[in-house]
């Protein structure tokens, strides 16, 4: 997006997290090094905006790095950005983390035709908003997790602005109130993803100017990065942990590729990785594509990753469809499991009741009869019968699904954005063999620069375990004017 009134250009993900911004002056073709990625530079020549390896940096000789180049649109502060339109564009933004087998061919695609618009309301005063941790800037919440009903995590970013990424953030939950935690020290830092195992057992994975991961044990936090390992990339991004056992497993992306990268066809890899004291960080399996969450059962040894097969920069590209990923035997094997063949399909969640009984939540991309610059995104959902991969489909229309987890009773419930319903909070719940819908209560979203963003942009939600209690938060808005919420519903 660019801001004439600032004169400084970002790029964004859907969810509005910042990926990167340069400041530019009007009056000359400027190339300017990234604030934030010091080894990327920006370059804004005619009618692009071009993301690309600082090659004067001796640190990417020799490598093979990625170029993002997008149409570049000017604007004023308070005029609508290109992408930021209540179609949810997703043109110009963060790669989906999600990854493919190269064992897989390329399968005939199909664009299903969207669900029939319906709501099966089962409620909404089920859904309470509770007052979180006083946070003394804009803040943006993007995962939550729990051990028990006096012990639940919810992480994210504050501080953040058009032009910086903020630091990291965590909420906690003692049983009946919210605290402000102990974060991770680092500046321009933030956190995807959070894995509770105990309340003194607890992994966090993000990203900043290099991807990080840290540990508490009770008492305090120790990071892990995996550039220390000789053996791994340096680019790698983080996109989602979780624990099986004792061992942290982490959904990743590299992105690797000389050139202008044209959309479906660069060559980025989705990466699973696990750690352990004894050898830190240590590849698992790797292929083109991307991911953007895994989960692990400890009863069973399976772990599930997924995303897209579509390329990491590749957002809205018909060469994208749903990808997952299953480990076996504690990790030890891999496939890549067959999924419907749907075009633009991105799953940005999965979560395993039973071996068959696994589900994963996202979207997909379909072009805008209005504009062929802009893709609209529609919610999506599969079911895993332990046999194959099959549609569920979304009494939806326009929005996108990001949280997935299931109570003590088995129930399956999502979290997502239903563009209908911009300042609610969109929960799913699968019963009957369908999806009922409930909203959140209207959330008080402060005003924003950009009309686009006054809006609910990303969920989460948690089980608590052995209960039917539900927690579940939502960032709202962008930049300054971000703000995170957190709901509860009490078990039935």
């Amino acid at each position: 997006m660019w801001n004439n009134d600032r004169d400084t250009a970002s790029i964004r993900r859907p969810d509005a997290r910042l990926i990167d911004s340069c400041s530019y002056t009007s009056t000359r073709t400027d190339v300017i090094a990234c604030p934030h990625h010091p080894r990327w530079r920006w370059r804004l020549t005619g009618e692009n905006l071009a993301w690309f390896p600082n090659m004067s940096d001796r640190r990417t000789l020799g490598r093979r790095l990625s170029v993002l180049a997008v149409p570049m649109i000017c604007l004023s502060s308070s005029a609508m950005a290109w992408g930021m339109t209540d179609a949810l564009s997703t043109q110009a933004t963060l790669p989906s983390l999600s990854k493919v087998s190269s064992s897989v061919g390329n399968p005939q695609i199909t664009t299903p035709t969207s669900p029939r618009s319906r709501t099966i309301n089962d409620g909404t005063g089920q859904w309470h908003i509770v007052k979180g941790a006083k946070i003394s800037s804009a803040s943006a919440l993007m995962e939550v997790a729990a051990t028990s009903e006096h012990d639940v995590w919810a992480v994210g970013e504050k501080g953040g602005t058009e032009d910086d990424f903020g630091d990291p953030v965590i909420e906690r939950w003692d049983g009946s109130r919210w605290r402000q935690a102990t974060a991770p020290a680092g500046r321009s830092q933030y956190i995807d993803g959070v894995s509770v195992k105990a309340a003194d057992d607890v992994w966090l994975a993000g990203n900043g100017i290099i991807a990080w991961a840290a540990h508490w044990n009770g008492s305090r936090w120790r990071e892990h990065h995996p550039y220390r390992n000789k053996s791994l990339d340096t680019d790698i991004l983080f996109s989602d942990v979780a624990v099986s056992g004792k061992r942290p497993w982490f959904a990743g992306n590299t992105d690797l590729v000389y050139g202008v990268l044209h959309p479906g066809k660069g060559h980025s890899k989705a990466t699973v990785l696990s750690w352990t004291k004894s050898k830190g960080f240590a590849t698992q399996f790797r292929t083109p594509g991307s991911l953007q969450a895994i989960t692990a059962h400890s009863k069973t040894g399976d772990i599930w990753a997924v995303g897209s097969a579509g390329d990491y920069w590749a957002v809205g590209s018909a060469d994208n469809r749903p990808l997952v990923l299953h480990g076996t035997d504690g990790g030890t094997k891999w496939n890549v499991s067959t999924t419907p063949p749907i075009s633009g399909g991105q799953l940005t969640q999965v979560w395993q009741v039973a071996e068959n009984n696994v589900w994963a939540v996202g979207h997909r991309n379909s072009p805008d009869p209005d504009n062929k610059r802009q893709t609209l995104e529609m919610p999506i959902s599969l079911h895993y019968d332990g046999t194959s991969w099959r549609q569920v489909p979304v009494p939806v229309e326009r929005g996108h699904l990001s949280g997935l987890t299931a109570d003590a009773s088995g129930t399956v419930w999502a979290s997502g954005v239903d563009l209908a319903h911009p300042k609610q909070v969109l929960f799913l719940r699968y019963t009957a063999g369908e999806w009922a819908v409930s909203y959140s209560p209207s959330l008080p979203i402060p005003d924003q620069d950009e009309a686009a963003w006054n809006r609910v942009t990303r969920t989460s939600i948690t089980r608590v375990p052995g209960s039917n209690t539900l927690w579940a938060v939502a960032s709202t808005g962008a930049d300054a004017h971000e703000k995170g919420f957190i709901l509860r519903r009490h078990g039935e």
